[in-house]
């Protein structure tokens, strides 16, 4: 992705070494405990066939619901009645509940990340506020 987007620009050299360390990050990431943690249940969850089948179909639903609101439709009292069963099947399949925990902790941690990258403009914009 990153490539294409250098392919289709002539940038400074100093841009190509920010994305060269971007791809370090990404190849790091996958070394933490973390994104491990999240490998191994998506292993898991890819292991029972009935538990697989309930994600896909949620989060099929999940993308309908969102194309629904984005061309500006209205969710009925259907769709939140189907997305609180969903939400309660997700929630005590142990697969599911496994991975939508794992994914939280991976998450808060690139979370973290994000904020270390855009201190730099944080700080710089902090000074409009002084």
């Amino acid at each position: 992705m990153l490539k294409g987007y250098l392919a289709s620009r002539k940038e400074p050299e100093n841009l190509i070494n920010i994305f060269d360390s971007t791809n370090k990050v990404a190849e790091d990431l996958k070394q933490l405990p973390e994104f491990q943690a999240v490998q191994e249940a998506v292993e898991q969850l890819k292991g029972n066939e009935e538990d697989l089948k309930l994600y896909r179909e949620v989060m099929q639903f999940q993308a309908s619901l969102q194309n629904k609101q984005m061309s500006g439709q209205e969710v009925t009292a259907e769709d939140d009645a189907k997305f609180k069963e969903y939400s309660e099947q997700m929630n005590g399949n142990q697969n599911i509940a496994n991975l939508m925990e794992k994914e939280q902790m991976m998450f808060q941690l690139l979370q973290q990340i994000q904020q270390a990258m855009t201190r730099p403009l944080d700080q710089l914009y902090s000074e409009l506020n002084n």
